[in-house]
Formats: C-alpha cells, sequence, structure tokens
C-alpha cells in the first residue's frame, strides 16, 4: 500500500525532470534572425541579399 503511493511523487519529479532538460534544449537551440546578424554583417547581408532576391522573383 505505501509504494505505490510513495512512487506518485517520484515519478512526478522525474516527469517535471525531462519537462526542465527538454525546456532547456529547446532555449539552447532558440535561434532567430535577430541573434543571427547581430554582430555578423555578413550574414545581415546575405539575408538581405535573400529577402531582395524573393522580392523580384514574386514580381
Amino acid at each position: 500500500f505505501f509504494l505505490p503511493i510513495i512512487t506518485l511523487p517520484r515519478n512526478a519529479a522525474m516527469n517535471s525532470l525531462e519537462y526542465k532538460t527538454e525546456l532547456a534544449l529547446v532555449k539552447a537551440q532558440d535561434i532567430t534572425v535577430k541573434k543571427l546578424t547581430r554582430r555578423n554583417p555578413a550574414m545581415a547581408a546575405r539575408l538581405e541579399e535573400l529577402k531582395d532576391q524573393e522580392s523580384s522573383d514574386a514580381e
């Protein structure tokens, strides 16, 4: 009787740990255009070229 009851908080803690680990991975992989172009003029120029190319293709 006691053992199944004590496993409930343990399982909840394990699930919480897995969730926190997955959240940390997602935050570490958070890439935005702003982050890519900040202090990186080459990347900013390349993205601008692609944007110009895309707008000329649309016409």
